[in-house]
């Protein structure tokens, strides 16, 4: 599997589009301080427009030349890695929430079943709600519980991740998200800035483990594909 130094592009690919959202469990706890009013939970919990079609520049340690791709209808969806002239790198495909089928386009071979629990090398973060985050919304679905923090911060909890998320206001937006999962240390965190709307345009992945990925967005499109392009042809890669 082709590799960009060392920040897997495999983990950049694997992320899932079309997942629409549902109410969520609201937890206000004892408020005190500034919190976040439930109007604007709600209103950033919306269900997406649709299907989806963006383009991104991608800068990771190695390169700032790379182009990222996704494209999203229900629960369906693929993402492409390409060289600066184009060339293709990598392409993902899935048609459910758990796995993908990973095509190297170097080595010419695929790999099935490669898992979609870590997206842009982010422990723990779902590829549904890594989806919701990049498109304006909370990164929340159907079954997660939300606590309302002190200044400007959520708390989303769902099964086996935890998240703190700090919002700014005018529109009202996700700013930054960290883990909350680990006791010790915050292990991996995206910032997000220069929003159109609620839409950020700059996204920053970082890892204490894996290293950082940058994603600036060049176009975004909502409803605008009812398919996806065919797959590539390609052999199984070799397990030796």
């Amino acid at each position: 599997m082709f590799v960009a130094p060392r920040f897997a592009i495999t983990s950049l690919l694997i992320f899932v589009a079309g997942c629409a959202s549902s109410p969520m469990v609201h937890d206000s706890g004892e408020r005190s301080g500034e919190r976040i009013d439930s109007e604007v939970v709600d209103q950033l919990s919306r269900d997406l427009p649709g299907s989806i079609a963006a383009l991104y520049r991608l800068r990771i340690p190695s390169t700032g030349g790379l182009r990222l791709s996704l494209l999203g209808l229900e629960h369906r969806g693929q993402m492409s890695v390409s060289e600066p002239f184009g060339a293709l790198v990598s392409v993902s495909r899935w048609s459910d929430y758990e796995t993908a089928t990973v095509y190297d386009m170097k080595a010419g071979c695929r790999i099935d079943g490669a898992s979609l629990d870590r997206v842009f090398g982010v422990a723990s973060l779902p590829m549904s709600q890594a989806l919701r985050l990049l498109s304006g919304r909370l990164p929340s679905i159907k079954g997660d519980r939300i606590t309302f923090g002190e200044n400007r911060t959520l708390t989303v909890s769902g099964d086996h991740w935890k998240a703190r998320i700090w919002l700014e206001e005018g529109p009202w937006r996700v700013v930054r998200v960290e883990d909350a999962l680990n006791p010790v240390e915050v292990l991996w965190s995206v910032d997000l800035s220069d929003h159109t709307s609620t839409v950020p345009g700059k996204i920053r992945f970082e890892h204490v483990q894996t290293g950082w990925a940058e994603l600036e967005l060049v176009s975004l499109q909502w409803d605008q594909i009812d398919t996806l392009p065919t797959a590539p042809q390609l052999p199984l890669c070799s397990t030796r």
